[in-house]
């Protein structure tokens, strides 16, 4: 996704693109209920 918005507003990196996002508060990860679930779990030390 970043390398599609990255090239539609015209920056060189990924990171320019990663930048922009977060500074305009655009959600950009494609991360699903199940995965936030499964992170909670390691970092609450259950696997």
């Amino acid at each position: 996704m970043a390398a599609q918005v990255g090239r539609i507003l015209g920056f060189q990196t990924r990171l320019e693109v990663l930048d922009f996002l977060a500074k305009n508060e655009v959600a950009w990860v494609d991360y699903s209920p199940a995965d936030a679930e499964r992170e909670r779990n390691l970092l609450r030390g259950k696997n």
